[in-house]
């Protein structure tokens, strides 16, 4: 069985995809409020409870080490500050390991409310993380996206 875990998945859609698709998969998803609630709403209408699960942010530093076979984050992380980029990056390098990473998020973006500026190239990446593709995404060409194969220690 194959587990994923995201963070920040707004209303479900990429849980939706790859529950649809791994129907046998467990799905994690770690998001705030009000997209927590929405995402709880949206795919338990659709899949059966023992399918998922929704944890806060706090929640989601105690999850087992390598719990999750692959561990995601699509354009979210870039509405965050450095230190809480570090701190889910942190959280994923916990959660995946033995596991897999994919992150696709804008290459560059300047918060209008804060004046923060994330960079994809910036990501403070884990030590050991194993590159095995990085790429600006073939559609959404705003957008880079990477994965890494981690190690299980």
């Amino acid at each position: 069985m194959r587990s994923f875990l995201e963070i920040g998945a707004g209303y479900g859609r990429t849980a939706y995809v790859l529950l649809s698709v791994f129907p046998n998969c467990t799905y994690t998803i770690v998001d705030i409020e009000p997209a927590l609630s929405l995402s709880r709403w949206y795919l338990m209408q659709l899949f059966p409870a023992d399918r998922l699960r929704f944890l806060r942010p706090d929640e989601a530093l105690e999850l087992a080490r390598g719990s999750a076979d692959v561990a995601l984050s699509i354009s979210s992380l870039q509405e965050m500050t450095a230190d809480q980029v570090r701190g889910y990056l942190g959280v994923l390098d916990h959660v995946a390991a033995g596991g897999t990473v994919f992150l696709k998020q804008l290459t560059t973006w300047r918060n209008p409310v804060d004046g923060i500026v994330m960079s994809f190239a910036e990501y403070p990446v884990p030590p050991g993380w194993i590159t095995l593709f990085r790429e600006v995404a073939p559609v959404q060409t705003t957008f880079e996206q990477a994965a890494w194969r981690l190690p299980s220690a």
